[in-house]
């Protein structure tokens, strides 16, 4: 099934449409453009500023980051901002500053919850785009002098880097810290299974589907060269919202009618037992804490897009699979079989 094309599925899909999609519309954005602080409307946020002290800037969110676990103290908003990435070809522009967030002695998740609008407009919409750019920092195991170089290379996994990071889906409204699950690197030692050998001495950034602790759920992940990441990610329901579908591309390209090529794409159905559903609050971010003998989690994150559309959420040309309102046949018989799909690179 891993050599299984996005059009077979397309076409696939097709068959079981039975209802459109919302008008393109772009319902949530973040760019850190000029954010303020927290309760004093009209003074901007200073470089540094811990992150639960600071407000949303653009459309579709309200209030400020909430702290949900842990503390924020080395979780903050940086001015100088990502860049996307040199494979972009699209018309979105990285504006202001990011986010950085990063664990210490305990979990630092932090969550930005949507308005009502936003929030009304993606529960009614069966299938959601989001893009956001991000990239993995902070030292590798090895660096950090926890693991010496020669059992390293001897055993050299991407999960010997430091704890999980990563972009949560919110799953319950207000403050709550319950997440449908993570699109980054989850916290467990040796979870993916695979060696990279080409990554020895060097660090990779990992971007997988999971919930959070919790493998029974999807799980893939593509490992590529450092550096700042566009990730694209569908989110499908099916089943009258029973189920929930995920795609994730990082850093695609388009030919103006299709993806051609990415450094990371994973496909799944999301379930635990059963398919699960996704009532979708908020973007969360996670990292670790430095347990288990690993450094912290640390990542940057900025110019996060919610939308009904691919155009609309990565600024590209093109889609790469048709848009129904209802994706059931097919996405139903995949989940019933428990099937996924992976691949680590195309083009």
């Amino acid at each position: 099934m891993k050599t299984t094309s996005l059009r077979l599925i397309a076409g696939l899909v097709a068959l079981g449409a039975t209802a459109g999609t919302a008008n393109a519309a772009v319902l949530a954005y973040e760019g850190f453009d000029a954010p303020e602080l927290v309760g004093v409307p009209g003074v901007g946020a200073p470089d540094g500023t811990t992150l639960d002290n600071v407000a949303a800037s653009g459309t579709g969110f309200s209030g400020g980051w909430t702290v949900t676990n842990g503390n924020s103290l080395d979780s903050i908003y940086q001015a100088a901002g990502l860049s996307y990435p040199g494979s972009y070809a699209g018309t979105h522009t990285a504006v202001g500053g990011n986010g950085l967030n990063k664990g210490n002695t305990s979990n630092s998740f932090l969550r930005l919850n949507f308005d009502n609008t936003a929030y009304t407009n993606i529960g009614g919409t069966n299938s959601i785009w989001v893009s956001f750019l991000a990239e993995r920092q902070g030292p590798t195991v090895t660096e950090d002098g926890i693991l010496d170089a020669a059992t390293r290379t001897a055993d050299n996994r991407v999960s010997e880097y430091p704890r999980n990071f990563g972009a949560r889906l919110m799953n319950a409204a207000g403050g709550s810290n319950n997440s449908a699950g993570v699109i980054g690197k989850g916290s467990w030692w040796n979870a993916d299974g695979e060696v990279y050998p080409d990554v020895i001495g060097g660090q990779a950034d990992t971007w997988s589907f999971g919930n959070f602790n919790d493998l029974n759920r999807v799980y893939s992940g593509a490992d590529f060269a450092n550096g700042t990441d566009h990730v694209v990610l569908n989110i499908t329901r099916y089943n009258g919202g029973a189920g929930t579908w995920l795609t994730m591309w990082v850093n695609p390209v388009t030919d103006g009618s299709d993806i051609v090529s990415w450094d990371g794409y994973s496909t799944g159905a999301w379930t635990d037992g059963d398919p699960q559903a996704l009532d979708w609050y908020g973007f969360g971010v996670e990292a670790g804490s430095n347990s288990g003998s690993r450094p912290v989690g640390e990542w940057v994150f900025d110019e996060i897009y919610v939308a009904t559309t691919f155009n609309e959420a990565t600024g590209l040309t093109g889609s790469p699979v048709p848009e129904p309102g209802t994706y059931a046949l097919i996405f139903g018989i995949l989940a019933a079989v428990g099937v996924f799909f992976h691949r680590r690179r195309k083009g």
